[in-house]
């Protein structure tokens, strides 16, 4: 392209410390943690299991779930004790405390692993859930079927994607959390 349309490029140092030019604004994600998608700027999150000292990038899917990506991103950074979703299945989660109801989009019942959720349960809807209470749910392996507090189906809202080809060790300690946990997620940009 040419002209008042071309693309606005910069110089970006490569590992061998030759240069390549490459868009402005992917540079700038770089530097930022977001990442360049089709000319649209991606966001991501860094879920970290403190004790352990792994963590994981996740893309926020904003263009599928909009008001939970944003409230969630709002609400960063996040901690919470990291509890396992035992009748699920291999899924682990945080309860965020005051937490609105967001509405259905994007929903989710049968997760796979790396997928990212909000769930958020009404109070009283549920005997053994009296209380609302909300959660940010993560997926660590396969056969995950997402439950309610009184163990029957439910869905959540799938916000983000962790890059499960970049979070082996995250996985395998998420795998041990039930027999050396509880241990400490803390949620950030």
């Amino acid at each position: 392209p040419c002209g008042r349309h071309a693309p606005r490029l910069l110089a970006e140092k490569r590992s061998d410390h030759s240069l390549r030019k490459v868009p402005v604004e992917r540079a700038s994600a770089r530097r930022t943690g977001e990442r360049v998608s089709k000319g649209v700027m991606k966001r991501t999150i860094v879920l970290r299991i403190v004790e352990a000292g792994v963590s994981a990038v996740a893309d926020v899917l904003d263009a599928e779930a909009p008001k939970t990506a944003r409230l969630i991103w709002d609400a960063l950074p996040l901690e919470g004790q990291l509890v396992h979703g035992m009748y699920s299945g291999p899924e682990l989660f945080i309860v965020l405390p005051g937490f609105p109801a967001v509405g259905a989009e994007n929903q989710v019942q049968r997760a796979l692993p790396g997928d990212v959720g909000y769930w958020h349960n009404e109070a009283g809807i549920h005997a053994a859930a009296p209380h609302e209470v909300a959660e940010l749910v993560f997926v660590y392996d396969r056969g995950v079927s997402i439950k309610g507090t009184d163990g029957s189906d439910s869905w959540v809202n799938l916000f983000a994607g962790i890059r499960v080809a970049e979070s082996a060790e995250f996985f395998d300690v998420c795998k041990r959390s039930r027999r050396e946990g509880p241990w400490t997620l803390k949620v950030e940009r």
